[in-house]
């Protein structure tokens, strides 16, 4: 998450119920599986899981945040490990990739 929003694929989404009118599927489960999902019924089932995001920032103060969710069942995340890479660039442009746009 960055600012509080999810980035989902190409999408900048709220991390509210609305996240389902973009696009992404017609539920919740449907759009936060979205990039890969774990899933097993057999209890003490341990297993990695990874999802990378590249998002193109404007400069300011950014938060990055790292969430999971669990619909029906409980769980632990243990031993997380978080990368960012920051690349700072000056009189270049991004081509045809756009600087993420987060709603006011």
């Amino acid at each position: 998450m960055v600012n509080g929003y999810l980035i989902i694929g190409d999408k900048i989404l709220p991390n509210t119920v609305q996240r389902v009118k973009f696009g992404l599927g017609n539920d919740l489960q449907a759009v936060d599986t979205n990039g890969g999902l774990f899933y097993s019924q057999v209890p003490g089932i341990m297993m990695f899981i990874s999802r990378t995001a590249l998002v193109y920032l404007p400069p300011g103060t950014w938060a990055f945040s790292i969430g999971a969710r669990s619909e029906l069942s409980y769980g632990t995340v243990r031993g997380g490990i978080a990368t960012y890479e920051l690349t700072e660039l000056e009189n270049e442009g991004l081509g045809d990739l756009a600087l993420a746009r987060f709603p006011e």
